[in-house]
């Protein structure tokens, strides 16, 4: 039988490990940080990505013009949500365009310091990719 310390150790590490093992935003923190998209009419955007309870979002921080210049009218428009992990550096969710609001279906893939976004319509029929990049 166990005495009162070692139940409580056992509990207090069986809860750690219950809760670091928990949801996809704790399992790959490699989509975590800031990302540079690629430009699209003239401007690159500054997305960070976060842990959102147990998936992982995107908002826009600012975006930078062709002359280093920071452009502020999409700041804090969402581009990705609901992002979940589905193997290793692969992901699934919702894309988002920061101009129209328009959700599609969304996957990305990240690898080292770069980050490909697909955003699909028609069930993953058709789909357009943007590269992203570590500031």
């Amino acid at each position: 039988m166990l005495g009162r310390p070692e139940l409580l150790s056992r509990l207090v590490i069986g809860l750690m490990a219950c809760c670091l093992s928990g949801g996809a935003a704790w399992s790959d923190p490699s989509l975590i940080g800031f990302w540079i998209t690629e430009p699209r009419d003239g401007v690159s955007g500054l997305i960070r990505v976060e842990s959102c309870q147990d998936a992982f979002c995107g908002n826009v921080v600012h975006g930078i013009d062709a002359n280093g210049t920071r452009v502020d009218t999409l700041a804090g428009n969402p581009v990705i949500r609901e992002m979940r992990q589905v193997g290793q550096g692969r992901f699934e969710g919702e894309v988002i365009d920061p101009r129209s609001g328009t959700v599609y279906l969304g996957r990305l893939t990240v690898a080292g310091q770069s980050l490909a976004l697909q955003g699909c319509i028609l069930g993953g029929l058709l789909c357009a990719t943007s590269q992203w990049q570590r500031p």
